[in-house]
């Protein structure tokens, strides 16, 4: 199920005092499904997700966080698979004193300082954040809008040949390349389909050469 902890890896945490409540305890994740909205860097026409605003790999030790459920997040990697889907290394953070996870190896991040609103936190287990698939009307929109603002260098004279030189997708993905090849769309340029993309009306009839002499 998405966002269900793997079972019988245990908690990481415990109480840092006898004298204060323990801190609630930090689930071993391997995976959690969530919306590919996400993971979205803020192009295509799709507002800037909370797990891709979170990646400070750049910026540690200070870093930037996301909520699943209580608990914050900060994304150390993210990458890619198919047309829109992506996955993220993220850690949860666990206030200093409460961490008694194992002290950090020279490479990952888990039981790393790092500071948050001046606030100092160690870094705990990885969990991988898995994006969902965007529906069929979702991926349709989305090739759409790759074409009309150049994602991937989309130098094509129609939005059919554009679709052609994409890698074979999976799911959806596919469907969609397969459905946007078979309509009138795939016949327009860049221009003919932004405008149609704003106006939302019929297709217009692709642009004919004059063959006349």
């Amino acid at each position: 199920m998405p966002g269900t902890p793997s079972p019988d890896l245990g908690s990481l945490t415990g109480s840092s005092s006898p004298l204060q409540p323990p801190p609630r305890p930090i689930i071993r994740a391997e995976q959690i499904e969530t919306t590919w909205r996400r993971f979205s860097s803020g192009l295509w026409g799709v507002p800037p997700g909370d797990i891709s605003e979170a990646y400070s790999a750049e910026t540690f030790p200070k870093v930037k966080t996301f909520r699943e459920g209580a608990q914050l997040y900060t994304t150390c990697m993210m990458a890619h698979a198919g047309f829109f889907r992506c996955r993220a290394l993220s850690h949860p953070l666990i206030p200093a004193d409460d961490y008694q996870g194992p002290e950090p190896a020279e490479r990952g991040y888990e039981g790393r300082l790092i500071t948050f609103n001046r606030t100092p936190f160690r870094l705990g287990p990885p969990v991988h954040f898995v994006s969902s698939e965007p529906t069929l009307e979702e991926s349709c929109h989305l090739l759409r809008m790759l074409y009309t603002e150049g994602g991937w260098f989309a130098r094509h004279d129609t939005y059919g040949q554009f679709l052609e030189s994409l890698e074979e997708p999976s799911g959806n993905e596919t469907l969609a390349r397969q459905q946007e090849l078979a309509g009138h769309l795939a016949l327009l340029s860049k221009t003919a389909l932004k405008d149609w993309m704003q106006n939302q009306g019929s297709p217009p009839a692709p642009a004919q050469l004059n063959l006349g002499f």
